[in-house]
């Protein structure tokens, strides 16, 4: 039997999808947690270590932004609150899980996000602080499955292009509408997650050097896999 968890700051909202996806699956257990609020993160990473023990996949979606994207005009308190959630969560989440990994000789995945914003090199007004913190994500996903190669354990960011951020979809068709995964991140972007499953689903089951330290690209997907052999 396999356990599935996820998390979200809204009780609620982690009640209801969770009681959907547990039609499909009964072993799914849902926790609510503010991430930008170091107790409730230590407090959700306890959670479910006691409930599934060690996971073998962490896929890590948070983000946060919610006020000005200008960095000139941004508060101390919008900062802290995109730093805390964006940053320093899947910082120390991805830490915790793979330490966790290690400890219990797991070859283990750490998935974590960024968007096409972070290839930008020049600064984009519409959008310099999502540069600057998912820059930064990537980089240390990098850096991160450096420390972890040789237990491993594979460090990946999944690069949402910018037809998956504006709910355009064009090249993939998967019969996949029933399964839980689907219908998470069906919840999570508000759209098909057509184009986001094909990239999951590579980073999950690929071999561990194909993909660790590595961004993958929803972008072109399938053509982008190609040039990655």
């Amino acid at each position: 039997s396999s356990f599935s968890t996820l998390s979200g700051r809204v009780e609620k909202d982690v009640t209801k999808l969770v009681d959907e996806l547990k039609k499909s699956n009964n072993d799914i257990y849902g926790f609510a947690a503010d991430l930008t609020k170091d107790k409730e993160l230590i407090k959700l990473f306890d959670q479910v270590k006691k409930q599934m023990g060690c996971p073998t996949i962490f896929i890590n979606c948070a983000h946060a932004s919610k006020t000005s994207t200008y960095i000139s005009t941004k508060s101390d308190k919008d900062w802290k609150n995109e730093i805390d959630l964006n940053i320093k969560a899947m910082v120390l989440l991805s830490q915790k899980v793979a330490y966790r990994m290690y400890v219990n000789k797991i070859h283990g995945r750490v998935i974590n996000f960024s968007t096409y914003k972070s290839k930008n090199i020049k600064n984009n007004y519409m959008t310099p602080d999502k540069i600057v913190t998912e820059s930064m994500l990537e980089k240390f996903s990098n850096v991160f499955s450096e420390e972890m190669f040789n237990y491993n354990i594979a460090i990946t960011t999944i690069r949402l292009d910018d037809d998956v951020d504006s709910g355009k979809f064009k090249l993939f068709d998967l019969n996949v509408k029933n399964s839980p995964l689907t219908k998470s991140f069906q919840k999570l972007f508000k759209t098909s997650p057509k184009k986001i499953l094909p990239a999951i689903e590579y980073t999950m089951r690929a071999p561990f050097k194909e993909i660790t330290g590595k961004i993958i690209p929803t972008d072109n997907f399938q053509q982008n896999r190609e040039l990655m052999h």
